[in-house]
């Protein structure tokens, strides 16, 4: 748990190719809710192999819509 106004930094290693992916809760029956009260984000995987792919950013501005 983190408490308010805290923070926490977390390292891994993704085992899939590069990706435009998006992070949210899994809280069963909340996901939701908590999505709309804007706990999601984006999260851009790169590949150094293919890193010139068609969907590779372009620009530094991101939406995410629901």
């Amino acid at each position: 748990m983190i408490a308010p106004g805290g923070s926490r930094q977390v390292s891994f290693t993704p085992d899939q190719p590069a990706a435009t992916c998006w992070y949210h809760p899994h809280l069963h029956g909340k996901t939701g809710h908590q999505v709309a009260q804007g706990l999601a984000g984006l999260i851009l995987l790169e590949d150094k192999e293919k890193r010139n792919a068609a969907f590779a950013l372009r620009s530094g501005v991101w939406m995410m819509c629901r």
